[in-house]
């Protein structure tokens, strides 16, 4: 991988402390009842994932571009390397996560 690509994939990573809050509320719907949740403390990169550093993703692994991509409406794809990725789904980013660990 040349200087370039190195310094696309690069992240910074924060510590979200983890803590309880209050879920959902009493009123009718599929939110009730209201109650609390503890979410462990966890990493969260500060910014948000590029199209260069998803398209390296991509051609590292052979994994599909996202939904979006080439769409200039959407601002996804090579002519907006410093946007964020759209188009992504749960599993895609998991998949991003995975990769971007193991190197």
């Amino acid at each position: 991988m040349n200087n370039v690509s190195s310094r696309i994939i690069s992240a910074e990573l924060v510590l979200l402390p983890g803590g309880e809050f209050l879920m959902g509320d009493d009123s009718a719907g599929n939110h009730s009842p209201a109650h609390s949740v503890y979410v462990d403390s966890f990493y969260m990169d500060k910014y948000e994932v590029t199209n260069a550093q998803y398209l390296a993703f991509c051609q590292a692994t052979g994994h599909r571009l996202p939904e979006f991509w080439g769409m200039s409406g959407f601002r996804c794809g090579r002519d907006y390397p410093n946007h964020p990725v759209i188009g992504v789904s749960w599993s895609d980013a998991a998949q991003y996560a995975r990769w971007l660990v193991a190197r």
